[in-house]
Order: structure tokens, then sequence, then C-alpha cells
């Protein structure tokens, strides 16, 4: 499988690797007998859209420090604040630096006016990435200062779609005309006319990074043959349901079309640049091609791979109870590439520290440790109980 993207150049230089994985292949084809329709000899990784983040774990009152492609980028949200209240506002990306002194943007914060303000010098910026506060100029100098595109941060284009915030690595005016031509790869079930309404979310995408390549990651999440493996237990037996299987592609190759195979197992697809979907058929998961698996292998610095994985149910199959359950072990017990093993369980840089749901699990929880620990002491906890009247 990962034959077939070396051959089209799908490999990011920032991730590629000294040797071609061998663990877990599907098959092994040699370059020349993989069909392809025509199409460049090279894969433009920067003119494409990726997914890099779920809406729903950001917190809008905050800027967010993101990577891609080893680009350093800063997500934030430019919604006033009202009252106290954050407002509904939209979702931008810029470079992480301030066109001042190169300071990271991601260590400033959000204004009551939904501008973003470094915290190196107060600069000021706006939606656009125009600078909208000077505080050291001259008065005579200030608008004209700011006027400048020296002053000006370097914006991305930004989208918001399936829940997702996607972002076009490419910045300024170049940027905006290049993402406009540029379809976005999203899952067909949830987007095509024909099928509205029918495919549900079973379990939403989520946020982890792994310390391992984007070509390892693809090929992992293309490899329907190690779940009975890596998952005994929850997605089949890796003494009995083992065998023999044939595979073979149903849609040609191409750079921007990526390709499809299908086959004993049920049916893969690969859209450029990131989405791997699994629609899965056999004894271990015998759900018919009415569950898809869509994982977004998005590349954000060399060495480190965020797969955004869905779960997608078709709402008119009959699959019986023990579906949700099948489709979360994947999750669970993800399979985990020998290097760097020992990271992987380090939650904190993996995943909580990009979510503002499970951050405030975690407080919440310290103050419950702590109110244990000092049970016979009067604290925090007691305080509130007693000024709102609630009492033990």
């Amino acid at each position: 499988m990962l034959t077939m993207l070396l051959h089209l150049g799908y490999t990011p230089l920032a991730s590629r690797s000294s040797a071609v994985p061998r663990a877990g292949r599907l098959f092994a084809l040699e370059a020349t007998a993989i069909p392809t329709t025509p199409a460049s000899t090279s894969f433009d990784w920067f003119s494409q859209w990726y997914p890099v983040n779920v809406i729903e774990t950001m917190d809008p009152s905050r800027p967010h420090a993101m990577q891609l492609l080893g680009l350093n980028l800063v997500a934030w949200n430019d919604g006033e604040t009202i009252g106290g209240v954050k407002q509904e506002g939209a979702w931008r990306v810029f470079e992480d630096a301030c066109p001042h002194r190169l300071g990271p943007l991601s260590e400033g914060r959000i204004e009551a006016d939904g501008n973003l303000l470094c915290s190196y010098h107060g600069w000021r910026f706006d939606g656009s990435g125009a600078c909208a506060e000077m505080p050291y100029a001259p008065p005579s100098k200030a608008e004209r200062l700011k006027q400048s595109c020296r002053a000006t941060c370097n914006a991305y284009p930004t989208r918001v779609a399936d829940g997702l915030l996607w972002v076009f690595p490419v910045g300024g005016v170049l940027g905006l005309d290049a993402s406009a031509n540029v379809a976005m790869p999203l899952i067909d079930e949830l987007h095509q006319p024909e099928l509205a309404g029918r495919w549900k979310w079973k379990i939403p995408a989520g946020v982890r990074d792994f310390p391992c390549s984007w070509d390892a990651m693809v090929e992992n999440t293309l490899d329907p043959a190690h779940f009975c493996s890596a998952h005994h237990g929850t997605l089949g037996n890796r003494y009995e349901d083992p065998k023999p299987y044939q595979m073979a592609l149903s849609q040609p190759i191409s750079l921007t079309e990526g390709f499809a195979i299908d086959g004993e197992l049920g049916r893969l697809e690969f859209k450029p640049p990131c989405l791997v979907k699994y629609l899965p058929n056999f004894a271990a998961m015998p759900f018919g091609r009415s569950l898809v698996i869509a994982t977004y292998c998005v590349p954000t610095k060399p060495g480190w791979v965020r797969p955004l994985a869905n779960v997608l149910l078709d709402d008119e199959a009959t699959l019986g109870s023990t579906l949700a359950e099948r489709a979360l072990a994947i999750f669970i017990n993800y399979p985990l590439p020998p290097w760097g093993s020992e990271d992987i369980y380090d939650m904190w840089h993996a995943h909580t520290k990009h979510c503002s749901q499970c951050q405030a699990a975690l407080r919440q929880l310290e103050t419950a440790k702590y109110e244990y620990s000092h049970a016979d002491e009067y604290g925090p906890l007691d305080w509130w109980l007693d000024a709102t009247g609630k009492g033990r």
C-alpha cells in the first residue's frame, strides 16, 4: 500500500522515512505495475486543505498554538466579548509570529473587541491580520505605520466544515486566490445530496498527536488486516480470524483523486492529501460496509502526525447491539508504532492541552481530589457551599 503512495509522491518531505516500513503491508506491488491516470509527476503539499482541530474542543477565548507541515500556526476566534460573554466569531489562523519581533502570538490574548494581542509589546491585530493598535507609535505616524505591510500578520485561509477547523497553508492574497479553486477532502457520505441525513456520527473526531511519520500512520489506517491481531478481543481474534484474502484496485490511482481498493475485507479509499476511509465487511467486522471509519492523517511536523478519526454509521442499517462497543474499541486500543511508544501515553501533550473540555474536567478532578484529601479542613468547596446556602 505504501508503494502506491510513494509512487505518486504522496510522502511529505518533512516526514519521509529513510526506510519503507514493512510491517502490516497489505500487499507489495512494483511501481511500474500500478495503473494510474495521467497526472502531474509531483504533489504540491501546500496547495491543499487540511483539518487541524475539532471546533467543539477549542476554547474561543484564547489563542491555540498548532503545527501543519512544519509551519508554526496560531488559531483564534475574533468574536467580541460582551458582558463577560464571548460572542460567536470567525476562526482565524495566522503564522505564530508577531511581525514586530516575531514573538509567538499563541502566547498572547484575545481582547474584548475580538482583536489578537501580542503579549510582547502589545501590538494588536484584527481578523484579516492588519495591525489595529501599535502602542508605542507616535500619534502623527500611527496610522501610516499600522498600514505598512511589515506590520501585518501572515494570515491563512480558513473554513469550518464537519465540526473541524480547516487551513490552507499558503498565506496572504496568493493563498486566498489559490484556496478558492481547491476542493476540500470531505467525507462523501456526509455531503452527497442523495445520502442526505442517512449517515450519522457514531464517534465524532477527536484530537491526539502521535510521534510517528505521516506515511506510517496512513499505511496503518490503510491496513485492515491488523485489526484482528492488534485489537485482539475487540475487533476479532488473532488466533482464529487471520487468513489469506484478496484486494484489488477499483479506482485508478491519481494525484488528484487518490485511489480505492475493494475486496474480501471491505473497501478502502485514500483521498489526498490525508483522508483514509475504511468500510469494513468481513467475519470479525461484519458491518456490510454500513460503517465508515474516516481518518484524517494530518502531517504536523517532522516525525509527528495528528489523526482526526471519525466513525459514521448508516442510519438505515441494522447491525446489532455490539456496534458501539466495537467501533469505540478501534480508538481505545489504537495500534502504536514500536518507536517512540513511551510518549504515546503522555496524554497531556498529546490531547488534553488542546481540548478545553478535558481541561475543565481535569480542574474539577483536581478540586475533588483536594477536597477529599482535606476533608477535615475548611476549604474552597465549603466556602462555596456556605455562600450559596447549599450546605454539606
